[in-house]
């Protein structure tokens, strides 16, 4: 987690801009350890390597943070307090990955989407949402349970659908097509982009964003 302070952002953000990018936004993950009592991890350690990034970021003039991949709402409540903290004035985003289960949708850690997307709000992000692990099938009651538990902007982003492994490596075999239709029908359901962000997480490649993109013109959603 810790990192050198010119590593986090300066020269990718600046690229990005010269590429015509909208909007830059930092990226920052999991430490990758737990907290207690699963875990070994340290919340002082935590925070001050989410600080360390947040300066570093906000030194690279990046348009907003996101902590995405969270496991863990005590994890994500310590980044989001470290990066309010550490750049002021740069929104940040917080998203969660959940398992589907019987009762709904969970962090392995246990914590409820309902009850931990609107603690994230209340302590300070500007938009909650949740990434990974799940399909967009997967998503479409996942938005909606979000949606009935927050009524503010929302960041959805899943997979390319289940991975299979073939020769050790990952793949996915959803179309973009499928993706795309998913992704926008999400975005009527739950109030247009306007009200927070779509896109995709592992499996993703530039067709599909390509193919949302289409698909949320054509149904004159962007």
């Amino acid at each position: 987690q810790r990192v050198r302070r010119r590593s986090a952002g300066g020269p990718a953000t600046a690229l990005a801009r010269r590429a015509g990018a909208r909007y830059v936004i930092g990226n920052v993950g999991p430490t990758g350890e737990y907290l207690p009592p699963v875990g070994r991890g340290e919340p002082t350690e935590f925070r001050r390597g989410f600080a360390e990034l947040g300066r570093a970021f906000a030194a690279a003039g990046v348009d907003a943070l996101h902590v995405e991949t969270m496991s863990d709402l005590a994890e994500a409540q310590i980044a989001l307090a470290a990066l309010l903290d550490a750049a002021p004035g740069i929104p940040v985003c917080v998203s969660l990955t959940f398992e589907r289960r019987k009762r709904g949708f969970f962090t392995v850690m246990g914590n409820r989407l309902e009850e931990a997307l609107p603690a994230l709000a209340a302590a300070g992000a500007t938009a909650v949402g949740a990434n990974c692990t799940l399909t967009s099938a997967d998503f479409v009651p996942l938005a909606a349970a979000a949606r009935a538990a927050y009524p503010g902007p929302l960041i959805l982003q899943p997979n390319a659908g289940a991975p299979r492994l073939e020769e050790g490596l990952a793949l996915y075999d959803q179309s973009p097509g499928e993706f795309a239709a998913d992704l926008a029908g999400i975005v009527e359901s739950v109030g247009g982009t306007a009200r927070g962000a779509v896109g995709g997480c592992c499996g993703t490649d530039p067709r599909f964003i390509a193919a949302l993109a289409q698909e949320l013109a054509r149904r004159s959603l962007r």
